[in-house]
């Protein structure tokens, strides 16, 4: 007979045991929605802040909803880096370098956008087209909040706020 009970209670707490972790579960996925994200960055200026932080905001890509990645003029980049003449195009080398390691990201996390899904969001400042990548990210039916970051340069809202 205590072999039935303590079989009883073994069932018992398991079955409580896994809908308490459902529950859990169920909690951390609603609380840790990904954040939508639009990046201001200078990468490619010769100082190279830019550069270290957009690798290691790729690193979290998986936990970001990256809505956008605006890249202020840089100048002339002839001198550091041959071809390229501005931060857009430094962007797409660091995209390309992204889609190369892509396969070894998703082994970790299925989460992690395809740089075809990353290009889709670059564009130059002062554009048209970056002003309408912020307008459409803020007007878009979505409850969370838009986080426009800026990585140190001068704060150029003003186009899509007008």
């Amino acid at each position: 007979m205590k072999t039935k009970i303590k079989g009883c209670v073994r069932t018992f707490l398991s079955a409580i045991l896994l809908l308490s972790n459902i529950n859990v579960y169920a909690q951390i996925k609603v609380e840790h929605e990904k954040p939508r994200v639009i990046i201001e960055t200078d990468i490619g200026i010769r100082d190279g802040d830019d550069d270290a932080s957009l690798v290691r905001f790729l690193l979290y890509a998986d936990v970001l909803d990256i809505e956008g990645m605006i890249v202020t003029k840089s100048g002339n980049m002839h001198e550091r880096y041959g071809d390229i003449k501005d931060g857009y195009e430094f962007m797409q080398v660091f995209l390309d370098r992204y889609e190369q390691i892509y396969p070894n990201l998703i082994k970790h996390s299925t989460g992690y956008p395809t740089a075809d899904h990353l290009r889709k969001g670059v564009a130059r400042f002062w554009t048209e087209e970056a002003v309408d990548l912020i307008i459409n990210a803020v007007d878009k039916k979505d409850p969370r909040p838009l986080w426009y970051c800026n990585w140190g340069t001068r704060n150029r809202l003003e186009p899509a706020l007008d």
